[in-house]
Formats: C-alpha cells, sequence, structure tokens
C-alpha cells in the first residue's frame, strides 16, 4: 500500500521559542520570536544552529507525535508511507526539512489573511505536485480546521478536486465545521472530530484497521 499522510501540527514547537537559551542567541543576533516571518528564515538558522534546529518529525510534539508513531507502525509492516506536515509557518514540510523553533497559528486568523498565507507559501501547488509524485492508493488529511484552506478553498481557486485522479481514496479528519467544503471531493470519506482527542482516535481506528491491529492514543 501506497499512503501519504498530511498533518497539522501545534502552534509552539518541542523546543520553544521562548527557551531562554533560544532568546539569548536570537538577541544576540537583533532578530525577535520567529512567527510568519519566513523571509528571515536564513537569519534565524544562522543564529540557532546546530543546536537549535531540528528535523521538522523531531520539533514538534503533542498530537504530531501519535501521527508519527501510527505512521510508522504502518511502515513497520511494510507500507510505502510518505509524511508530510502542513505548517502556518513553512507550508508543506517533508518530514525531514530542517525546522527551527518558532510559533505560528492560523487560530483567529481572518479568512483573507489565511488566503494571502496561502497564495506566499504556495500549499496548494506543493500539495498537488506531492500528490502527483506518486500514484497513491490513500491521502489522509488530519488537519486543523483552519489549516484545511491553506490547501483547499474553492472560492480562492485551490480545488483539490482537480487533484482526485492522483488518488485511490482521500479520507480528512478534522472539525465537522468543514465537512461541507470537503464533501464534493471525488472519493473522499469525512471523519469529523471535536477536539485533538477525537482526532487521533478517528486516525487510529482507521489506521487500525489498515494494518490490522490495535494501537493505543495514549
Amino acid at each position: 500500500m501506497r499512503m501519504l499522510v498530511i498533518a497539522s501540527v501545534p502552534p509552539s514547537t518541542k523546543i520553544s521559542p521562548e527557551n531562554p537559551r533560544v532568546q539569548a542567541l536570537l538577541k544576540i543576533a537583533g532578530l525577535q520570536t520567529p512567527t510568519f516571518d519566513l523571509d528571515r528564515e536564513a537569519e534565524y538558522v544562522e543564529a540557532l544552529r546546530p543546536y537549535f534546529v531540528r528535523k521538522a518529525r523531531d520539533m514538534f510534539s503533542g498530537h504530531f507525535k501519535h501521527v508519527l508513531r501510527f505512521v510508522n507502525a504502518l511502515r513497520a509492516l511494510g507500507h510505502e508511507v510518505d509524511l508530510k506536515i502542513l505548517s502556518p509557518r513553512y507550508g508543506l514540510l517533508d518530514e525531514d526539512s530542517p525546522v527551527i523553533p518558532h510559533i505560528a497559528s492560523l487560530r483567529n486568523m481572518s479568512m483573507s489573511s489565511i488566503r494571502k498565507l496561502a497564495d506566499s507559501l504556495k500549499t496548494f501547488e506543493s500539495f498537488i505536485r506531492a500528490v502527483r509524485s506518486k500514484n497513491y492508493d490513500i491521502v489522509v488529511l488530519v488537519l486543523n480546521r483552519e489549516d484545511i484552506f491553506l490547501i483547499h478553498d474553492p472560492k480562492a481557486g485551490r480545488d483539490l478536486s482537480i487533484a482526485s485522479s492522483y488518488w485511490g481514496k482521500l479520507i480528512v479528519i478534522s472539525a465537522s465545521s468543514v465537512k461541507k467544503l470537503l464533501e464534493r471531493i471525488p472519493k473522499s470519506t469525512f471523519y469529523s472530530a471535536k477536539n485533538v482527542g477525537e482526532r487521533l482516535e478517528r486516525l487510529e481506528g482507521y489506521m487500525s484497521s489498515l494494518a490490522q491491529l490495535k494501537l493505543p492514543v495514549a
């Protein structure tokens, strides 16, 4: 089985941008706490390397660590599973991409601002390239409600339906409030989740059925 999993991440990285050592290095370099200022990434990397620049999969905790565990369990069974991260700071990231400590969330951001960010990060275009790179049997989106709009926002010209020929099945696990936005995408199934805990339960249930094993969320 060939699968692509795309997951949201917590607003703050595992290494907090407020960490005193991080803040000290940023102050020396004349930099502020990293948020959405991706245009200064090279300066941040130069100031924080090597100790505070990590691979994306190692930089996020919270619900993301459970997503990573499910992915690794399927890989251990011999399935080909690609993992990407949908980040409000970086856009669509490979799990091996370098990441600095930062805080960035779309919560409380206006729709116009989200659309400007999607245009800047080219998240939709990155998603289309990713699914076209392989004919995936299954694409799984485990996303925060607001993050959905970075890759699927038909009113802004971003419609995942145009890529439906590149997957066998699309599974979306997110808030019920975006169900109508996604239900017209061909070959898609939507699992509603009220919160992060429910999102993990839906993910566990679906991936465990694929793997034919029980994986605890806790």
